[in-house]
C-alpha cells in the first residue's frame, strides 16, 4: 500500500508549492527547505538539486533505459489518427493531451500523475487564504482507494466522516480518477459553503454534507492526565517542530514519553526528519534516498541540543504513512524507541513536482526511502515491535498495556 498524502486543511502541500509558483526559490523540489526554526538540518536531496557527480539510486527500472521509448508509441499514434478521423465525439486536443499524459504517468505507479493547466489554475485559486477546508487528511493505496482521516473536532468529523471511511465522490463527481492535489482543491472552498462527500464505511455508502471552515488543529500536542506523557503528532508541517519543542519543554527531564503517530499520514519529510533528530545522537543515519541511477544518498542527524527525555514508545496504526513512517523507522531502527500498534501503511517512495511546458504539473515518483537498517518497507509497511490488535474492543487500553511492556514497567 501507499500513496501521495495531502493535508486538506493546508494551503497546498510542499511538493506542489514550488510547481504552482515556479518563480519561488527551490522550484521543482519534492519537499520544502526547513525553516530557521527547524534548525540547521539539510533538506532531502533531489536529483537535479545536487551536482551531477552526487550519488543517486536504486529503484528497479526493469532493465529499461531512457532511450527505450524511441520509435515506440505506435498504438498511441494510431489511436490519435483513428479518433481524429472516425470518432463520433472526439475530445478536444487539450483534453486528449491531458488524458494521455495522465495515463502515461500512471504507468509508473499509483502516485505519479499529471495535473492539467486547467487543474493547476484551480489549485492556485483554491490556495488563496479565502478558501478553507474540512479538517481531513487523505491517504491512497496502490489500488487507488482513498481513505479519510478526519482531525478530532474538525468539520469533517462533526459531520460524520469516520476514521478510515473510503472517499468515493466529491459533489457528485467520482473521486478516484482525480489527481490527489486536484481532489484537494475540489474539497476546499469558501468558508461557510458546504461540500458533499460520498463515503463508504461501517455504516455503508452515504453522502455527507460538510460545511467548510478555517482549521486550527495543532500538529503537535501534549496530552495530560494519562498513564504516560503523550505527544500526539498529527502531521508534519511548518509548525510541527516549534510545537514539538513546546511539548518537550513541559515534560520533566528524563521522563518516558509516547509519541503518538496514529493517523499521521505524513506531510513535509524534512520537517519529520528535523523532529526525529531531536531524539537521535549526532551522525545517526535517519534515512537513505535511493534514486534510479546509482547509490543511495543519506540524511544523518545533525549536531545540536537533544531532547532530554527517557525511553520512547512510538504509537502507529495502519494509517501511519509516508513521512510519519520515516520518522518511526529513524527512531526505532536506531534503537531509540519501540513501536507499538499495527503494521503501518507502507509508503516508502518520494514524489517530485515538475512544472510542465504546457502550464500543467507532473508529479513523478523519483526515489525510494530506506530506513537505517536498509530494509525496504514500501508496499509492506513497518511491523510494530509490540502488536496491538486492530479490531480489539479495548484498543486504547491495549496500547497502554503494550506501552508498559515497551518501557519495562508494570501497569
Amino acid at each position: 500500500m501507499i500513496r501521495f498524502c495531502l493535508l486538506l486543511c493546508l494551503l497546498c502541500p510542499p511538493v506542489l508549492a514550488a510547481a504552482l509558483h515556479p518563480g519561488a526559490a527551490g522550484a521543482a523540489q519534492a519537499t520544502a527547505r526547513p525553516s530557521a526554526r527547524d534548525g540547521p538540518s539539510a533538506r532531502i536531496p533531489l536529483k537535479g538539486d545536487e551536482p551531477s557527480s552526487a550519488p543517486a539510486a536504486r529503484l528497479s527500472t526493469g532493465g529499461k533505459t531512457r532511450d527505450d521509448t524511441r520509435g515506440g508509441f505506435a498504438a498511441l499514434r494510431e489511436a490519435v489518427r483513428l479518433v481524429g478521423d472516425k470518432a463520433l465525439a472526439p475530445p478536444s486536443p487539450e483534453e486528449a493531451e491531458s488524458l494521455a499524459a495522465k495515463g502515461y504517468m500512471s504507468a509508473v505507479d499509483a502516485y505519479s500523475t499529471y495535473i492539467s493547466p486547467r487543474e493547476s489554475k484551480l489549485l492556485k485559486e483554491r490556495s488563496d487564504p479565502a478558501f478553507t477546508g474540512v479538517g481531513m487528511d487523505l491517504v491512497q493505496d496502490d489500488a487507488g482507494v482513498l481513505y479519510c482521516i478526519p482531525y478530532a473536532g474538525s468539520p469533517a468529523e462533526k459531520a460524520g466522516i469516520a476514521h478510515g471511511d473510503v472517499l468515493r465522490f466529491v459533489d457528485g463527481e467520482a473521486a478516484e480518477p482525480l489527481p490527489l492535489p486536484v481532489l484537494q482543491g475540489r474539497i476546499r472552498g469558501r468558508e461557510g459553503e458546504p461540500v458533499r462527500l460520498g463515503v463508504l464505511g461501517g455504516q455503508g455508502p452515504r453522502e455527507v454534507s460538510v460545511v467548510r471552515a478555517p482549521i486550527h488543529v495543532p500538529s503537535a500536542e501534549l496530552l495530560r492526565g494519562e498513564a504516560f506523557f503523550r505527544i500526539r503528532l498529527v502531521r508534519f508541517d511548518a509548525h510541527t517542530r516549534g510545537q514539538l519543542e513546546e511539548c518537550l519543554a513541559a515534560v520533566p527531564p528524563g521522563a518516558d514519553i509516547v509519541l503518538d503517530l496514529r493517523g499521521n499520514v505524513g506531510g513535509d519529510l524534512n520537517v519529520a526528519l528535523a523532529c526525529a533528530e531531536r531524539f537521535l545522537p549526532e551522525n545517526a543515519l535517519m534515512v537513505s534516498v535511493a534514486y534510479r541511477d546509482g547509490e543511495p544518498g543519506e540524511r544523518r542527524a545533525a549536531a545540536g541540543e537533544k531532547a532530554g527525555v527517557g525511553r520512547l514508545a512510538l504509537w502507529q496504526d495502519r494509517f501511519t504513512a509516508s513521512a510519519a513512517e520515516v520518522f518511526c523507522a529513524a527512531l526505532s531502527r536506531n534503537g531509540r524507541g519501540k513501536t507499538v500498534g499495527q503494521r503501518s501503511f507502507g509508503k516508502g517512495v518520494m514524489q517530485q513536482a515538475l512544472p510542465a511546458e504546457s502550464g500543467g504539473i507532473f508529479i513523478l515518483t523519483v526515489a525510494e526511502l530506506l530506513p537505517p537498517d536498509g530494509k525496504a518497507y514500501h508496499a509492506r509497511g513497518l511491523e510494530p515491535d509490540l502488536l496491538v490488535a486492530r479490531r480489539s474492543a479495548s484498543i486504547q487500553e491495549d496500547f497502554i498495556r503494550r506501552t508498559y511492556e515497551a518501557f519495562g514497567k508494570r501497569p
